[in-house]
């Protein structure tokens, strides 16, 4: 093995064990550090190449997310906070320089799309792995027994539901595509753990993604037998997830999401409950846009909206689209959100030629854009690395077709 590959295979390990470690210690600033260290060691390492070729590279989408970066810290000038402002801007700055390095090396790199896709299933199965261990298996199950949300000690339930349902639906999907049966054992972990968080949210994605796949599917099927083959898979997997939801296990989950679609409907409706309270976190954070449309009263300041609520709660708006308006407007909303759209489009254009990681990760989009009415998640490193997939797609697709199919 040459000195080249010995470097980049070194990187692929730092940037693996960045991603495996803040995920585990998303929530805890000890632990984070020793994430950051293996980026900063990535990061150096790339910056060194970068610099020896003297070319950089970037794409339409990413130059958006750049523009977004630079609004968020100008939006500190006429922030209610501007402390506020410059620290939030700080994060989503560390996710820009996140994109970019991870960029040039994912594109430089050979299958850097598979392996960046592989980093990020994997990183939610040993998360999913990492979980169980920490509670042990009859713990864990018996907590799930008493009705208790799983995971709070160690993150934010939903960040946790979010990375291993990400994990479960490329799991089936690249079972569902490669006709290999490993990717659905592979599936379980994540699965097992993304119901176990009793996150509303989580279980829509689940099914969400389940009915995406399905219909992504339809295109590979050529023959009767290829199609009895299908229907005859896609009723097994049914069937166990079926049995699997209808365990006392997972009573929490759709307890709360009866709740949940009760207070939409306003019956049983508790202005309390923790529905009620994000419905008037919402309407709330749309008046605020309303009053300041196109700059929003600054990035990270919308903890002034949410206390005119509850006093007591100094938080987000639980919601992507009305955190983002209220915070920083029309310009901003739009600047972020080119990134999903970009995809999109990409994604009818080539819709006929059904390429497979064109497909994938527009079903992730799609699943995010649902998700993100009950989620803020613009600042999180999982939605950072669904955008540098997007990325290297997006540059792939444009320069030589899809590679490394």
């Amino acid at each position: 093995m040459n000195l080249k590959k010995l470097i980049e295979n070194f990187q692929l390990f730092c940037f693996s064990m960045f991603v495996i470690i803040w995920y585990i210690n998303e929530s805890r600033q000890t632990g984070k550090k020793y994430a950051i260290l293996f980026l900063i060691i990535f990061s150096a390492i790339e910056g060194l190449k970068i610099i020896k070729k003297g070319k950089i590279v970037l794409c339409k989408p990413m130059i958006a997310y750049v523009l977004f970066t630079v609004f968020c810290f100008i939006s500190s000038i006429w922030a209610i906070n501007p402390v506020y402002s410059i620290s939030k801007s700080g994060r989503i700055a560390f996710g820009s320089v996140f994109l970019f390095l991870g960029f040039n090396y994912f594109l430089n790199t050979e299958n850097g799309t598979k392996k960046l896709l592989y980093i990020i299933m994997f990183s939610g199965i040993v998360f999913a792995f990492y979980i169980l261990k920490y509670y042990g298996i009859g713990l864990y199950f018996r907590l799930l027994l008493k009705g208790r949300r799983v995971g709070s000690d160690i993150a934010n339930v939903n960040a946790i539901g979010l990375k291993t349902a990400t994990s479960f639906i490329i799991c089936i999907f690249l079972g569902l595509a490669n006709k290999k049966k490993i990717y659905y054992l592979l599936s379980i972990l994540p699965f097992i753990v993304s119901l176990g968080t009793g996150s509303k949210k989580i279980l829509i994605m689940i099914v969400l993604g389940f009915f995406l796949l399905l219909n992504n599917e339809k295109g590979y099927i050529k023959n009767y037998k290829q199609l009895i083959k299908f229907i005859i898979t896609i009723v097994l997997i049914l069937g166990i997830a079926i049995l699997i939801m209808k365990l006392q296990y997972f009573e929490t989950i759709f307890n709360r999401t009866k709740v949940m679609w009760n207070s939409f409907r306003n019956a049983d409706y508790d202005a309390n409950s923790s529905t009620g309270l994000r419905k008037a976190f919402i309407e709330k954070g749309f008046k605020s846009f309303l009053e300041h449309p196109f700059t929003g009263i600054g990035i990270g300041n919308t903890s002034y909206i949410t206390k005119e609520v509850r006093a007591d709660y100094l938080g987000y708006l639980h919601n992507n689209y009305i955190e983002l308006l209220a915070s920083v407007g029309l310009i901003g909303f739009l600047l972020y959100y080119y990134n999903y759209y970009y995809i999109i489009k990409l994604y009818l254009k080539n819709r006929k030629e059904k390429k497979t990681y064109i497909n994938l990760v527009t079903i992730l989009v799609v699943i995010n854009l649902v998700v993100e009415v009950g989620y803020v998640s613009f600042s999180t490193i999982g939605v950072c690395l669904l955008l540098l997939f997007e990325y290297i797609i997006v540059h792939d697709n444009l320069q030589n077709g899809e590679r490394n199919e």
